[in-house]
């Protein structure tokens, strides 16, 4: 009997032995699954984090490192769509026309409700306002520039004219590409049509037409906002994991500035070339 007894407890020894073992395997598969999970996490947790480079944004890049080559300061980054001719009937620089005044107050009222929604949800920050005593000081005719950089630099020049003591008084034009103005689609061509802009044209009577609307702005005391680089270079983009495609000072066109030194911009900030050198 004794050596029967030990024999079974020899054998509930070896079965429990086996559960401890499989119980003891059990765990560390789990902690295996448990570290493998926690691994996989942290990688998808950095693959997250990772700023995903935008194909479209890195050709911008590039088209403009190319640019930066050849010289060609005034030549768009980015590739724009063909461009449809504006006849001289389409377009009514002075927004004499009832239907036009019109279009002009109702796409401004548009305008402001979203830029001011950019406003409140962040996507348009004004950091710092400066030199604004220089724009209230004007008492005439003017043309402003601006750099170039970013599509929501004419909402920022239109914000700061709406704040002005110019408000109400004056009137801000902005001259824009032809095609922004002849084929640019949705909600952007709406207001590019309507708010006060100035289309440049290849028709040369259009011109004639543009060239007198510009005079009889600037001598009846209106502004007019134009960019003289001109094209639009892209920086200080965020998202897509590109930021800032181009800070460095960039030539304007000789006698962008009225004054045929041609202008730059070094840190954001216009400056007469002899004065950047």
């Amino acid at each position: 009997m004794p050596l029967s007894a030990s024999a079974g407890a020899g054998e509930g020894e070896s079965v429990t032995g086996k559960r401890n073992l499989q119980a003891g395997r059990r765990v560390q598969g789990v902690m295996m699954s448990r570290e493998k999970r926690e691994k996989n996490g942290v990688q998808k947790q950095e693959q997250r984090q990772a700023p995903q480079k935008d194909p479209e944004r890195l050709k911008v890049l590039e088209r403009i490192r190319q640019l930066e080559r050849e010289g060609r300061f005034d030549v768009d980054a980015e590739d724009d769509p063909p461009t449809l001719p504006l006849e001289p009937d389409r377009i009514d620089y002075l927004r004499v026309k009832p239907a036009s005044r019109v279009k002009v107050k109702f796409s401004y009222a548009v305008a402001n409700r979203f830029v001011d929604k950019l406003l409140r949800e962040g996507k348009l920050v004004l950091k710092e306002i400066r030199g604004m005593e220089h724009l209230n000081g004007l008492n005439s005719g003017a043309i402003l520039t601006c750099n170039h950089f970013n599509p929501f630099d004419c909402f920022t020049v239109e914000h700061l004219f709406r704040i002005s003591e110019h408000q109400g008084k004056r009137q801000l034009f902005k001259v824009i590409r032809e095609g922004n103005y002849t084929n640019f689609p949705g909600f952007y061509g709406f207001l590019f049509r309507n708010c006060n802009t100035l289309p440049l044209s290849q028709n040369k009577k259009t011109m004639y037409h543009f060239l007198r609307a510009v005079d009889t702005i600037l001598q009846r005391g209106d502004f007019i906002l134009i960019y003289p680089e001109p094209g639009l270079w892209p920086g200080r983009i965020s998202g897509a994991g590109v930021h800032g495609l181009y800070r460095k000072a960039r030539l304007s066109p000789a006698g962008a500035d009225g004054a045929g030194t041609g202008v730059c911009h070094a840190g954001g900030e216009f400056c007469r070339l002899e004065e950047c050198v």
